[in-house]
């Protein structure tokens, strides 16, 4: 209800930046802005603040998967994942290109993500590296349907810097544009313009 808001971090010298709750709701991993930045987990309560490691790429995006188990990250233009108690660091897709943004799929554990030539699955595991589509998200998320059978994003047809929606099944097959092209979706700061309806009973 937005009542109870507490100081979690404490360190005013420090920014901390792109906070993700764990799926029970008792950690929270984020980016501290240091020299390299660095990828820190802590209690919900603010307590046991632990830095795990180093990411030279300034927007590491840490998630969680579905279990909790693990942390997905963006490190030095790698997508990388490691236990949530910060052991068996490893890379999952070394592309050396700008892999911003990444989604896991809920109840699961398939991971899409962005690159320059286009939108990939994965799984949590490194197998089943898949190219979805040569139309790329340029940076911008990239949503699951409620059902997990598709996906959302936005990506340049046309050539025109103008961004228009469009869908694709989560194997690949049916890409679709959602809006006419030279029609923009607009975004605040990069932030998500769009979203899935929620499964209706």
């Amino acid at each position: 209800d937005g009542s109870a808001m507490r100081r979690i971090t404490t360190n005013d010298s420090i920014s901390h930046r792109l906070p993700r709750v764990s799926p029970d709701g008792q950690k929270i991993a984020f980016e501290k802005c240091l020299t390299p930045h660095k990828l820190a987990v802590i209690d919900a309560d603010g307590s046991n603040e632990k830095i795990f490691i180093d990411t030279p790429t300034e927007d590491s995006s840490p998630q969680w998967s579905s279990n909790g188990e693990k942390i997905l990250f963006i490190g030095d233009s790698n997508l990388c994942v490691m236990d949530s108690s910060g052991e068996n660091y490893r890379v999952l897709y070394s592309g050396r290109e700008n892999l911003q943004p990444f989604s896991v799929l809920p109840q699961s554990n398939i991971i899409v993500f962005n690159s320059y030539s286009g939108i990939y699955r994965i799984n949590i595991d490194g197998s089943g590296l898949e190219l979805l589509t040569t139309e790329s998200a340029q940076g911008h998320p990239i949503l699951w349907s409620a059902d997990g059978s598709k996906l959302a994003f936005r990506t340049d047809l046309d050539g025109d810097n103008r961004q228009e929606l469009c869908t694709i099944n989560a194997d690949g097959t049916n890409f679709r544009q959602v809006t006419p092209v030279g029609v923009s979706v607009i975004n605040v700061s990069n932030y998500k313009a769009f979203d899935w309806a929620p499964l209706q009973d």
